[in-house]
């Protein structure tokens, strides 16, 4: 019954119904997090080490006390999907001037390349409206937010938001 539910809701007003997931799968997050000590663990590693990310690609950026969709502390860390580092560097060292970063979350990926990479353009997109700010904060809080664009959702037409 709920999955039907769900997908009239998503049918009849798909904007209510994205935001009603997103903030469904948030609270899941946090639950999870809480339950597992994780929340404890990111407040004590921010307290003894700030945040800073401290190793990895993007080691210097400036962090937010929150992660949307991952834990936190992996970030700052710099080991978060480290299995795509030299991806991510061989893409950089291309001659690239735009960047499309479709589920930037909190900008993790978006701010970081643009620290890299100073003449990149990079346009973000994420469906959760709460995740879109924290990537305008984040870029804001690194100097880069003139060269981030955030939106909604990506489409071949464009940003819908």
């Amino acid at each position: 019954m709920r999955q039907v539910l769900k997908k009239i809701l998503l049918k009849i007003a798909p904007r209510l119904g994205e935001a009603w997931l997103n903030a469904r799968r948030n609270r899941h997050i946090l639950k999870f997090e809480s339950r597992m000590g994780l929340t404890d663990l990111a407040d004590e590693f921010v307290k003894r080490y700030g945040l800073r990310v401290r190793n990895g690609l993007f080691t210097g950026m400036s962090y937010l006390p929150q992660a949307t969709g991952s834990v936190l502390v992996p970030k700052l860390l710099g080991s978060y999907e480290s299995e795509l580092n030299e991806e991510i560097s061989s893409l950089l060292k291309r001659e690239n001037n735009i960047l499309v970063d479709i589920g930037c979350a909190e900008g993790y990926y978006a701010v970081g390349m643009s620290l890299i990479q100073p003449n990149l353009a990079i346009y973000s997109f994420d469906a959760d409206a709460r995740a879109r700010l924290l990537c305008e904060e984040m870029a804001r809080l690194n100097h880069v937010g003139e060269r981030i664009v955030v939106g909604g959702h990506a489409t071949p037409q464009g940003n819908r938001t």
